[in-house]
Parts: C-alpha cells; structure tokens; sequence
C-alpha cells in the first residue's frame, strides 16, 4: 500500500502495523527516507508531521513553562535569539539548554559581564539597579545633560519630572495582577 508523504506522522495511523507512524529521527534532525517536510519536537524530541503545526492542539507535548514548539512558533523563534543588550540584564529569555548536567541561558557567567557596557550605555533603560549606565547621558528631550547624585537615583522619591530617577518605584506603584488583564 501507498500512501501520501503527508500522511507520515500525522498521528492517524493508516497502516496495518502503525509503520507510517514510526518517525524517526537520524543524527537530532527529523529524517525519513529523504523526507524533510517533517517538524521536530525541541521539548519532547520526537518529529510530527508539519501539516500538524499551528493547528491548535499541542502534539509536541508542553515544557514545564507551557511552552509547546508546534503551537507557539513566534515564542520559539524569540527563545532561540536574543538581542545582546538581554544578556545578563537579570531576566531569562532563551529555552535553557542543558549541557555536560548544567543548565544555560543568556544568563550564565554574569560576573564578566557588566550591566553597563557599550550596548547598554544611554539607551534609556535602566540595565544596572540605580541606573549606573544612564548616568551622564546626553537627554533629547532638553538638549543638555541633566545630572542628579546617584544616591539621588531610586532613593523612593522622584527627582525629575518623568519619574526617570525612579523606575522601580513606578512600576511597583502601578502593577496590575496579570489575572486582571485579558
């Protein structure tokens, strides 16, 4: 019996002994007698078909984060790219990767890596926890430098007219439980 490439790991088995079904996967990519048109799992590390992806049922399963690859395709390319200015500004944006028993992120080895660097530098976020890297930064919006004493940065009381000096306090005053949004 024939059967179409695209029946091939479409989780129906159209076989006697579910051999259409049997994807498996040479060398971590997803290869069957030459057919490239399979997907391959990253959480659960088997192939599906690629007719399966985006159709609004989880066949790669879900991560510990509900995470699943075949339905979240925009997440998945975010997670695997990371701008540099993301490295080790505290938050974790790629899928961790385990390597010889260790966990990786875009996070690891921070200690060589300053939060005030060329990229972070005057790009008017706070990268390090009192804003070191914005200080001294040329300001468009008055067309001089605008300085404040550090101890004056986050110190609980708002020093400049947009609140720049204080961006923790702003954002805890004006948090909404993500249950509340939609």
């Amino acid at each position: 019996m024939c059967i179409s490439k695209h029946r091939l790991c479409d989780s129906i088995t159209d076989c006697k002994y579910n051999d259409d079904e049997e994807c498996a996967q040479i060398n971590g990519s997803c290869l069957l007698y030459g057919l490239d048109d399979l997907f391959k799992c990253t959480t659960t590390n088997i192939c599906i078909s690629s007719a399966l992806v985006e159709d609004r049922w989880y066949h790669c399963g879900r991560d510990k984060n509900f995470y699943c690859d075949d339905e979240d395709l925009n997440d998945l390319y975010i997670r695997k790219h990371v701008s540099i200015t993301n490295i080790c500004d505290g938050f974790t944006e790629l899928i961790v990767v385990t390597t010889n028993g260790r966990n990786e992120t875009d996070e690891p080895e921070c200690k060589y890596w300053t939060c005030k660097n060329t990229y972070t530098r005057c790009d008017r976020f706070w990268n390090c926890f009192h804003g070191t890297d914005e200080v001294d930064c040329y300001s468009s919006h008055t067309n001089q430098f605008m300085c404040l004493r550090l101890v004056k940065a986050n110190d609980g009381n708002i020093d400049c007219l947009d609140g720049t000096d204080e961006p923790k306090l702003c954002r805890s005053n004006h948090y909404q439980s993500s249950d509340k949004n939609f």
